[in-house]
């Protein structure tokens, strides 16, 4: 995948990530498909942070620790003294099933807010002024929704110039495109099967599909009265 980004791709291949990247938008499509929308209310300005579960492999993968999520926070709290900052963490945190990396001491803070509903975060980040994240693909869902991302890991779409990181560059990655990364993300290193006939599909047939199921499953209200 660093080769992909890093070699860039043509006008074409750019072009057809503008399109997928135009039908995730327009699809409300997420990693977290299944979820409802958070229909909260949100804060006219906030920031929004990204909590991982303890033990996921892409923290250590993409050169994090404990010490990544406490400067994370650090920072949404430093460099927004006037916003609320919105934490998601998966609901089983809440319920002591599993752990979180942000530890419970540090959420005591007056202007933070949990999220831990296991909703879908389009709206989150659609309004969200900036994104913070260790290595959670929040993070690149973000980029797909043009919001500033704050990085504190080194996950595969960070290093590129496309996201403000806390960590140095490695010296495989430099600039880059959003284009690249997401040519490379869906396109060259993915493989899709459409679930109907398990035959192979192209990322914008899946991205389609993920659209319409959803559309199917939110598209009506949670009760009807006959």
């Amino acid at each position: 995948m660093e080769q992909v980004i890093a070699q860039g791709v043509g006008d074409a291949q750019a072009e057809r990530a503008r399109f997928l990247i135009a039908a995730w938008q327009a699809g409300g499509i997420s990693k977290y498909n299944h979820a409802p929308e958070y229909d909260g209310e949100l804060p006219n300005s906030y920031v929004l942070v990204a909590d991982q579960t303890y033990g996921d492999l892409s923290v250590s993968a993409g050169m994090a620790e404990q010490a990544s999520f406490e400067a994370m926070l650090q920072a949404a709290l430093d460099e927004n003294p006037n916003d609320p900052v919105l934490i998601k963490i998966h609901p089983d945190v809440l319920t002591h099933q599993t752990w979180g990396w942000i530890s419970e001491d540090m959420l005591t803070h007056p202007r933070i807010r949990i999220i831990g509903d296991g909703s879908h975060p389009v709206r989150l980040l659609k309004h969200a002024s900036a994104v913070y994240v260790v290595t959670s693909l929040i993070g690149f869902e973000a980029l797909l929704w043009n919001r500033p991302v704050r990085c504190f890991g080194m996950p595969f779409y960070a290093g590129w110039g496309l996201t403000k990181d806390a960590l140095p560059t490695p010296h495989r990655r430099g600039q880059a495109r959003l284009e690249d990364v997401v040519y490379a993300a869906f396109v060259a290193q993915a493989r899709y099967v459409d679930p109907r006939d398990g035959a192979l599909c192209q990322a914008e047939q899946a991205i389609s599909y993920m659209a319409e199921q959803r559309a199917l499953k939110f598209g009506f209200p949670a009760q009807t009265s006959v």
